[in-house]
């Protein structure tokens, strides 16, 4: 019955409101009494404190939300009304989002001549072969930025023949079995075509197809794994996949964000490029080039799986150059 309630939201939902009722759970402790006990002004209270150690951090109100919500989910778990409904929670939890004004992340973006120069740094000096792991991340980078994906995105990116369709010189079609906007996993279907040139994200992916020996084609039974994974030495000092397949009980993990970040921000330094990127970076900087190049904003955002009348996209994710938005001006003819 428990994993039935839990079911009724995502994964990872509920991983973020574990921590939440762990972190509750502990003050409870310190107070002295049973989470499950307690009363809505000390929950208040518990509120209060989150806010100004909110404010102290310069975080937003999500973490105050965040909280109430984990409380009253697992209080719901038990049957029981939970104190975060209390008209004095609402009420602190309204004056967190009045007050708390997060310091917004500095996360610049990366043009699509750094992406070419970040790519032939790493994978084409003749006298320094890239690793199999170099390689592997350096593609994931440009599948990023060509295909928008998310890091999320990025790590569900499955090597299965029928879940990465190669077109030689064409396209890669990636079906997304779930993503951050496809909570009940009804798929996605993502196309990157071929560019040419140094980062054409067709050509790198068929490259560490090859360079890892990857089984796309596993048997009855087995995982072929996600593109982006763990490896290891090999007996002549060579990386090479730490797993090629696996049984589908207990399919291969993705690379988890913990090691991709620091590892590509140490590969950008390496080639020359100081800005100060994120893994989503690369998610905003190729909306960002598509639209500057002409690609009409609706097939990007269809692209990007943004929503039809989304204000993230626009706001947060395409960034007009100067000299684009200088356009405008130029273009104003005064005729008198």
């Amino acid at each position: 019955m428990l994993s039935s309630f839990r079911s009724a939201k995502a994964a990872g939902t509920w991983r973020v409101y574990d921590a939440r009722w762990l972190q509750f759970s502990k003050w409870c402790a310190g107070q002295g009494f049973d989470p499950y006990d307690c009363a809505p002004a000390t929950a208040a209270s518990y509120l209060q404190e989150l806010t100004e150690s909110a404010r102290q951090h310069g975080v937003g109100p999500q973490t105050i939300e965040q909280a109430s919500a984990a409380v009253t989910a697992h209080f719901s778990l038990v049957g029981r009304p939970s104190p975060m409904q209390h008209p004095l929670a609402a009420l602190l939890r309204e004056a967190a989002r009045r007050t708390l004004v997060p310091r917004r992340r500095q996360r610049e973006l990366l043009t699509f001549d750094e992406l070419e120069t970040f790519v032939a740094f790493h994978l084409l000096d003749p006298a320094a072969p890239p690793s199999l792991e170099v390689r592997m991340l350096v593609t994931g980078c440009v599948l990023a930025f060509t295909g928008l994906l998310r890091f999320d995105d990025l790590s569900r990116v499955m090597v299965h023949h029928e879940l990465l369709r190669v077109e030689p010189g064409a396209a890669l079609e990636i079906h997304l079995w779930r993503s951050k906007t496809d909570q009940r996993a009804d798929g996605a279907d993502v196309t990157i075509g071929a560019s040419g040139g140094l980062s054409c994200p067709v050509a790198l992916v068929e490259q560490l197809f090859a360079a890892g020996a990857y089984n796309r084609f596993p048997g009855e039974g087995e995982d072929a794994g996600p593109l982006m994974r763990a490896v290891t030495p090999g007996t002549d000092g060579a990386q090479r996949l730490q797993q090629v397949t696996a049984p589908l009980a207990s399919p291969i993990p993705a690379l988890p964000y913990s090691y991709v970040y620091p590892r590509v921000t140490e590969l950008l330094r390496a080639a020359g490029i100081t800005k100060k990127v994120g893994t989503h970076s690369f998610r905003a900087s190729g909306a960002t080039a598509a639209v500057e190049g002409g690609a009409d904003r609706t097939l990007v955002r269809k692209t990007g799986r943004w929503a039809e009348h989304s204000k993230v996209f626009e706001k947060r994710y395409v960034k007009e150059s100067a000299a684009t938005m200088a356009a405008v001006t130029r273009a104003m003819t005064f005729r008198r």
